[in-house]
């Protein structure tokens, strides 16, 4: 009797490589790289263009403000050499000497200052002791000022923009106090709240809607330097980043007549 032998094989067929699990975690780990990539890459182009803008916008403001400060130094400057051409008319000369030796001194300080974008406050309270010493010599009415620097505020250490005051401190003079029958008066005061510098500028004058009644049109012409200064401290936040703020109040007698204008001006210190 013959026997067949008959063998049996069991084998399995693998599947390809490129259908393997490993294959499909290493397909989804790449795609995700891929797409991770392209999101840096599109994120930091987004960032450049960004940074660029922002760039441009600090560059342009801060040019806008040196315009700003050389706007307002030939303004200040015309009106002091008016002055010193009253003084000659009227046969003045020794007024007229002490104004130019004054006025030498405060245009070098100015144009010292000027040049920088921030300065320390006691070279600009200098500059605004000498400016209202110009102003009373040249003032047909007699008028008294005082600068308030409070003890929380270091003269030495702590900066402002300079001659931001300036134009305020002159609007005071020539809408406030020339229209008063008696002796006006001024007050300059400096503090600190927190981290924020705050500058006062007020006056006993006539108020600023008697003021405007009386003459418009110089009116005005006289607020050129207002105007720059309230754009100068709205650029403030944009180069610095800063919420600078200008508050403007007409102030009232009990019997409720204009007696006066408070200016405030609040600088984060940076």
């Amino acid at each position: 009797m013959a026997f067949e032998l008959t063998l049996t094989y069991t084998f399995k067929v693998l599947p390809p490589w490129y259908r393997h699990w490993l294959a499909y975690l290493s397909y989804t780990l790449l795609l995700i790289t891929v797409v991770w990539s392209l999101y840096r890459y599109s994120l930091g182009k987004a960032l450049k263009r960004q940074e660029f803008k922002h760039d441009i916008s600090l560059k342009m403001a801060e040019l806008e403000m040196k315009a700003l400060r050389s706007q307002m130094n030939p303004h200040f400057i015309f009106n002091s050499l008016q002055s010193i051409q009253n003084f000659l008319i009227s046969n003045k000369s020794e007024d007229a000497n002490e104004y130019l030796l004054k006025f030498s001194k405060l245009m070098r300080l100015v144009l010292e200052n000027s040049m920088q974008q921030e300065v320390p406050l006691k070279d600009d309270i200098l500059a605004l002791d000498l400016y209202m010493q110009l102003e009373q010599l040249r003032f047909t009415r007699p008028f008294s000022y005082e600068i308030i620097v409070e003890d929380s505020v270091n003269p030495e250490v702590d900066s402002i923009p300079p001659l931001l005051l300036q134009p305020f401190v002159e609007n005071s003079i020539w809408h406030g106090l020339q229209y008063k029958s008696d002796s006006g008066k001024m007050m300059i005061m400096f503090k600190k709240e927190k981290e924020t510098l705050i500058c006062v500028v007020e006056d006993n004058g006539v108020g600023r809607s008697f003021s405007k009644k009386l003459n418009e049109p110089v009116f005005n012409k006289e607020s050129l330097g207002m105007k720059l200064t309230e754009e100068r401290i709205s650029l403030l936040h944009k180069v610095h980043g800063v919420e600078a703020k200008l508050s403007v109040f007409d102030l009232f007698s009990p019997e409720n007549k204009p007696s006066g204008t408070r200016v405030e001006v609040w600088l984060p210190m940076t």
